[in-house]
């Protein structure tokens, strides 16, 4: 990673680990996983860049369910990848644990 999408993709990171998640919880309630839908729907209405879109999919849906999902992303991120840059900015415990 060059190090201008090094500095935006942690820029959208702290972003994202600061807004989606508690207006996530405030709108749907607390879940361990939420719909790509749902989670797109609150990036978009938050102002979210949504080629970023990658570190809320990693945060809040099973791997199963983001690799499937990622293909149609601007931001290639692995699951792992994505999910390290997040628990820089968000604790690991707000991020769905896989069983």
């Amino acid at each position: 990673m060059g190090p201008i999408r090094y500095l935006r993709t942690h820029y959208w990171a702290k972003r994202y680990a600061a807004e989606l998640r508690p207006t996530l919880v405030m709108i749907l309630g607390e879940r361990k996983y939420y719909t790509t839908c749902q989670i797109k729907a609150v990036a978009e209405d938050l102002g979210l860049n949504l080629k970023f879109l990658v570190l809320g999919y990693a945060c809040f849906l099973p791997q199963d369910r983001f690799e499937t999902e990622k293909q149609g992303l601007k931001v290639r991120l692995g699951y792992h990848q994505a999910r390290a840059i997040m628990a820089r900015y968000m604790p690991t415990s707000q991020m769905a644990q896989e069983d």
